[in-house]
């Protein structure tokens, strides 16, 4: 920049710093929810609809916590 005299651009890292590490707490925590979710699902599986022999309220279940994702995959 300086070889072709260009303006120099200053900032204070400050604000720049701290907006990176808001972001990056915010995507632990989506990550800890996905994680979560991921988890719930496979507790909702197959075992649990042997011993409770209720499928189809496990079925309906299944399909609710999935459309808790909606709302992300249709944001882009």
């Amino acid at each position: 920049m300086e070889k072709e005299q260009l303006e120099r651009w200053e900032f204070h890292p400050k604000p720049l710093v701290e907006r990176v590490s808001h972001m990056k707490s915010i995507l632990r925590e989506l990550i800890l929810i996905t994680e979560n979710m991921n988890k719930f699902l496979v507790f909702l599986g197959p075992n649990l609809k042997a011993v409770t022999g209720n499928s189809e309220g496990i079925d309906k279940l299944i399909t609710e916590v999935k459309a808790l994702v909606l709302p992300f995959k249709n944001a882009k």
